[in-house]
């Protein structure tokens, strides 16, 4: 069967939040440690990453795509309720001073907070995009869980944020074809029993 969708499928809505995350993300995140001293670290960010967190790395925040659910479809749009996951990890290690879970759950939690701080931001209502495409947006919940290595006295720090977006979808209508006329070979005719379908 030939194809009938004559024209590019441009990127979807949720692809779009999906990398808009990540770019929000590292330019905020970068003016917060640069001109603010939020924090010291080095981070990296990434979108839809698959390889495990390296000890050799500092801090990492991974956004990624997680489901969406449609509603309130027509033949152009329909409403969409996704949700994504920013995964951050950090470690810590052990001082005379300080125990490497406690440096690791620090530091975790305020790359979290300053993560939820943006993103629950006004400025950020419609992430950035074009007017009309996000319909609302919501840190959903903050979760973490810690791994310590007795190997090497490491501890590694794990925190996913649930973000929700409101996102309206849409899609090509079918141009339909003039109607000149009936080229049925079949009749509707009423009878006393109903319409009935004959042939002509």
């Amino acid at each position: 069967m030939a194809s009938i969708i004559d024209n590019l499928i441009t990127e979807q809505g949720f692809e779009l939040v999906n990398t808009k995350l990540g770019v929000i993300l590292l330019e905020e995140l970068t003016n917060q440690k640069n001109n603010f001293n939020a924090f010291e670290n080095d981070f990296e960010v990434f979108v839809g990453r698959q390889e495990a967190y390296g000890k050799s790395e500092d801090v990492v925040i991974n956004v990624s795509f997680d489901n969406a659910s449609f509603s309130d479809k027509t033949q152009h749009y329909v409403q969409s309720s996704d949700t994504f996951f920013i995964d951050i990890y950090c470690q810590g290690i052990s001082t005379s001073g300080m125990s490497s879970s406690v440096q690791a759950d620090r530091l975790g939690l305020r790359i979290a907070g300053i993560i939820r701080s943006i993103l629950s931001s006004t400025k950020y209502n419609t992430l950035g995009l074009e007017r009309g495409l996000i319909g609302g947006t919501m840190v959903e919940s903050i979760q973490s869980s810690n791994q310590f290595n007795e190997q090497d006295s490491n501890s590694i720090k794990f925190v996913r944020i649930t973000f929700s977006a409101r996102i309206r979808e849409s899609q090509e209508m079918w141009v339909g074809i003039d109607l000149l006329g009936n080229d049925s070979n079949i009749k509707l005719n009423l009878t006393n029993k109903g319409y009935q379908l004959t042939f002509n």
